[in-house]
């Protein structure tokens, strides 16, 4: 009985972190590669399909810089939503 009630209580603690933790680990990955596409931007190393953005490398750059803070902020925004989906006792009068 009382392995039981540790696996809960653990599933329990485990839970709440596992949809922000998922989430973040999603976030990484365009982040990663949008950073790497950005050294190469400014290395100059890019295949020749991409040649089109060494004449105004502005563009790709503010949207690869303003994609990382949107996507690595998103995952409190989202984890917090959950959290008061389940108390929604809480945020309605």
């Amino acid at each position: 009985m009382t392995g039981i009630n540790l696996t809960r209580r653990n599933r329990q603690t485990v839970r709440p972190l596992l949809v922000p933790a998922s989430l973040l680990a999603l976030a990484i990955v365009p982040v990663l590669a949008g950073l790497l596409r950005l050294a190469g931007l400014m290395v100059g190393q890019a295949p020749a399909a991409d040649a089109r953005f060494f004449e105004n490398p502005l563009p790709i750059t503010l949207h690869i810089l303003s994609v990382i803070p949107y996507s690595l902020l998103g995952v409190p925004g989202i984890a917090l939503s959950e959290w008061r989906s389940c108390r929604s006792g809480c945020s309605r009068p």
